[in-house]
């Protein structure tokens, strides 16, 4: 069962004083995480939000925002006693609300990423649409389809790498999981076949914006995603139509993928 991931990396509250620090050693995880909780806890300071990364040496790296606003302890101090036991990268001294300003640019396995929120792809989509009408859903279906392609790309590439050949099972195994890590949507496969696959999406952040709002289904960019998707993985084209939609207010999104 799938679970929502806050990916953090701020925090907002005016009548707070945080301080975030990029630090890293070379020790086991829970080595170095026993040591850090074990400073900070002498002086009231409460971890906000931590994420734990590993350079290619095995070094630890922590991405750390800590309330101070409790400590008595004068910053300096606090900073000084860390650097007893880590070596500190970055620090970010806020009132308020603390940023991370230090992670970037983001990436995922040597390749570059951002990151949307939904009041921005959202109103990006429906902009489009409502200024180009039907030209403005195809330019959609047209981004979608070439970026589908390239998500593939990187799919075969992972594929190679663990002995997959058959683009069913990369689709299967690599490309239906990538597609919900990157919070796209779940996919429920019912029908995978060379040529013509059929597959429910739920949770489509595309179709979400409008949930319950139409009288007729509204992907256009997923549509393509799909459909660039197949494309590079059977190396011919595909095509591809939405029949249900939770823009119409179907229980979900069921798309079908053919030659």
């Amino acid at each position: 069962m799938p679970y929502p991931f806050d990916i953090g990396r701020y925090v907002v509250d005016p009548n707070r004083k945080f301080l975030g620090l990029l630090i890293k050693k070379k020790d086991n995880i829970v080595e170095v995480c026993s040591s850090f909780t074990s400073i900070i806890s002498k002086y009231n300071i409460k971890i906000v939000n931590i994420i734990v990364t590993y350079d290619k040496d095995n070094t630890i790296k922590l991405l750390v925002f800590l309330d101070i606003t409790e400590s008595i302890v004068p910053i300096e101090r606090i900073i000084f006693e860390i650097e007893k036991e880590f070596y500190i990268l970055e620090v970010i001294k806020s009132q308020g609300i603390l940023i991370d300003t230090i992670s970037f640019p983001l990436m995922a396995n040597a390749t570059r990423i951002i990151l949307l929120r939904d009041t921005a792809y959202g109103q990006m989509i429906k902009g489009i649409r409502e200024k180009f009408g039907s030209a403005g859903e195809a330019l959609l279906y047209y981004i979608g389809f070439e970026a589908g392609k390239g998500f593939a790309k990187i799919h075969k590439e992972f594929a190679e790498k663990i002995g997959l050949r058959n683009p069913l099972r990369i689709y299967e195994e690599i490309s239906q999981k990538f597609f919900q890590w990157a919070g796209f949507g779940i996919i429920e496969i019912l029908k995978l076949q060379s040529n013509y696959s059929e597959i429910i999406i739920h949770n489509s952040f595309e179709c979400e914006i409008v949930k319950n709002q139409l009288d007729k289904p509204y992907s256009s960019l997923i549509r393509g995603i799909l459909a660039g998707t197949f494309t590079e993985l059977f190396d011919t084209e595909f095509k591809c139509k939405e029949e249900n939609c939770i823009a119409k207010g179907d229980k979900a999104c069921k798309f079908v993928i053919y030659q």
